[in-house]
C-alpha cells in the first residue's frame, strides 16, 4: 500500500492572518433561527424521553451534539463515559450515537449542520478513547454503523480516521495510541515478529489521521469551536501514535536482519516512510488550540505537555537526520536477510558425521 503522507497546510492564511480572526460571523437573524430550532428539537426530545430510564443519557448526547457554536461540554462527556464503563449501558449509548449521527444528517432536523455532525463523531471518539475497553471493542464490532451525515465533508474525513482506529484495534486487540495515557507502551514487550505486524497497521492509522484535515471548518464561526475540538482530539491520538511508531522502528532497526525476506523488505520500506513522519507530526501539532473552550481535559494537553512532545519530535527528527544513511542501512540489513534465505544449507548424513568423529588410525 502507498504510505506517502500528505502535506498539512499551515493554520495561518496566506496573508498571515490567523484562522480565528478570519472566521465569518453569524448574523443575528441566523442566530435567532438556529436557537429557536434547537429549543424546538429539545422540546421534542423531552416529549419523547421524559420519565424513561435512559432519559439522562439521551439528554447528554443531545446537549453535547446540538447545533450551537460551542464544543461539547465535559460534564456530558463524563456522564457518557461513566455509563459505558458499565457493560449493560455500552450498547445503549452506542445505539443512541448511531441514531444521533443519522438524525444530524437529515434536513428536517435542526441540528443537521456541519457542527452537529462533527460534534457527534467527537463524542463517539471521546467514548472510544475512554479508559474502559468495553466500548471500543463494541464499536469495533459495529464499525460499519459509523457513517458520516450526508453532505458533511469534514465529518466524512473524521469518520474515515475513527473507522481506521477501530480497524487497527480489531486486528491488534490494543489501542496503541492510548498507551502513554493509561499505561506504559507495550511495544518494547513485543517480539520482533509481532512488531513487524503491528507497525504497518499503526502507520496506516497515522496516515488516516494526517489526511483528516479539518481546518476548512475554522473559517466559519458556527463550526470553529466544534472543529477545533475535533482537531485537538486528533492531535492527542497523533501524539500517542507517534510514540508507538517510534518504538516500533527502534526494534526494527535492531533486528531487521532476523526477519524473513519479504517481511524485511516491508519493514525497510516502512522505515523510509518513518523518516519523513516527524515533519508531518510537527505540522499537526501546530494546529492544536489550548483555549479552555475547545481543549479536552487531559494531562497530555497543556503547554508543558505540548512543549515536551514537540521536543521529542525534534529529537526524532535529529536522530533521523544525524545519519542520513539510516534508511540505506536498514535496507542493507533487509538485503542480508534476503541473501541468507538464498544461501544453500549444508547437509551431512549421519554416517559422515560419525566418520568425522572417529579417531584416525596411528601411522604403522
Amino acid at each position: 500500500a502507498n504510505l506517502c503522507f500528505p502535506v498539512i497546510a499551515s493554520p495561518l492564511l496566506r496573508n498571515g492572518t490567523s484562522l480565528r480572526g478570519a472566521t465569518m460571523a453569524e448574523s443575528m437573524t441566523d442566530h435567532l433561527k438556529r436557537r429557536a430550532a434547537v429549543i424546538a428539537e429539545r422540546v421534542e426530545l423531552e416529549l419523547t424521553v421524559a420519565g424513561t430510564e435512559y432519559a439522562p443519557l439521551e439528554r447528554a448526547i443531545f446537549k453535547s451534539t446540538k447545533n450551537n457554536t460551542k464544543a461539547p461540554k465535559e460534564k456530558h462527556i463524563v456522564m457518557l463515559q461513566r455509563s459505558i464503563a458499565d457493560g449493560e449501558f455500552s450498547k445503549t449509548v452506542l445505539k443512541m450515537l448511531v441514531r444521533r449521527l443519522k438524525e444530524v444528517g437529515q434536513e428536517r432536523i435542526s441540528s443537521g449542520s456541519l457542527a452537529a455532525g462533527i460534534k457527534s463523531i467527537s463524542v463517539w471518539h471521546r467514548c472510544v478513547n475512554s479508559g474502559d475497553k468495553t466500548f471500543i471493542s463494541l464499536s469495533a464490532q459495529y464499525a460499519h454503523l459509523l457513517e458520516p451525515p450526508q453532505g458533511n465533508a469534514l465529518a466524512a474525513m473524521y469518520c474515515t480516521y475513527v473507522r481506521e482506529l477501530l480497524k487497527v484495534f480489531t486486528a491488534t486487540k490494543c489501542a496503541y495510541h492510548r498507551d502513554t495515557v493509561f499505561e506504559a507502551s507495550r511495544i518494547p514487550r513485543l517480539e520482533l515478529s509481532q512488531v513487524s505486524t503491528v507497525a504497518p497497521l499503526l502507520m496506516n492509522q497515522m496516515k488516516a489521521l494526517l489526511r483528516c484535515d479539518l481546518q476548512g471548518g475554522l473559517m466559519d464561526a458556527k463550526t470553529r469551536c466544534s472543529v477545533h475540538y475535533a482537531i485537538n482530539l486528533l492531535v492527542l491520538d497523533g501524539m500517542g501514535l507517534f510514540y508507538a511508531i517510534d518504538a516500533c522502528m527502534d526494534k526494527v532497526c535492531d533486528g531487521i536482519s532476523a526477519l524473513d525476506p519479504e517481511r524485511a523488505k516491508v519493514m525497510a520500506s516502512l522505515y523510509d516512510k518513518y523518516t519523513k513522519l516527524p515533519g508531518h507530526v510537527a505540522s499537526l501539532l501546530k494546529q492544536a488550540c489550548l483555549d479552555a473552550d475547545v481543549a479536552p481535559p487531559s494531562a497530555r494537553f497543556d503547554n508543558k505537555a505540548m512543549r515536551d512532545f514537540s521536543a521529542f519530535v525534534d529529537s526524532v527528527q535529529a536522530k533521523v537526520k544525524r545519519d542520513d544513511k539510516t534508511s540505506e542501512a536498514v535496507k542493507a540489513l533487509a538485503d542480508v536477510s534476503v541473501q541468507a534465505s538464498r544461501e544453500p544449507v549444508a547437509t551431512f548424513s549421519l554416517e559422515e558425521i560419525e566418520a568425522d568423529q572417529k579417531p584416525s588410525a596411528p601411522p604403522g
